[in-house]
This record gives structure tokens, sequence and C-alpha cells, in this order.
């Protein structure tokens, strides 16, 4: 299921995931690359590795402020989909994708 959440003024298209939230906003399609991570269950640490060596080099933007769930590495929606592919990521996060 998808809908429309809005945190800190921002909407965004969320699904929950195994009970984890999975963001991405609607004015510009950045999608959370942490919680897409998160998702796919790698550790704090494997989730900072691959952030620091695959999407922090690039486009992104880092949240660290405002409410707790929307915090995150955030990325364009085309970097979010290779991130998922190059890990197996689950169908499940595809179709926050896809739509």
């Amino acid at each position: 299921e998808i809908y429309i959440a809005t945190y800190s003024g921002i909407d965004v298209y969320e699904s929950l995931i195994d009970g984890i939230p999975l963001m991405r906003r609607c004015t510009d399609d950045w999608v959370n690359a942490t919680q897409i991570l998160k998702v796919a269950k790698f550790q704090k640490a494997q989730r900072t590795r691959i952030l620091e060596r695959e999407i922090q080099t690039g486009n992104h933007e880092k949240i660290q402020g405002g409410h707790g769930r929307f915090q995150g590495t955030w990325v364009p929606l085309t970097i979010a989909k290779n991130l998922a592919k190059n890990h197996s990521i689950d169908k499940n996060i595809i179709n926050l994708l896809n739509f």
C-alpha cells in the first residue's frame, strides 16, 4: 500500500514494509536511500559503508534534523532504482519506485 504522508511540511509517498517506512518525495521524486537499505535488512555499519561508497559520491542530500522518520540520505529516483537493483532488493520496494 502506498499513501501520502506529511513530515515537517513535506509531502511524501510512503509505504510501510515490515514496519519500516519507505519514502519518496512528492515534489521531486527523491527517495530515502537509507530506508531502502533498512528494508533490505542491512545493519547500520553496512548501510553506512554502502551509502559512503555508492551514494555520497554522487548527487544526494543528507537530512539530519526534523522528523525522525524523514531523516536519512535522499537521492534522485534513478539512483534509488540502481541501488535497489545492485543489491537485489525485493519487489516490495520496487513498487514505490515504479509507480
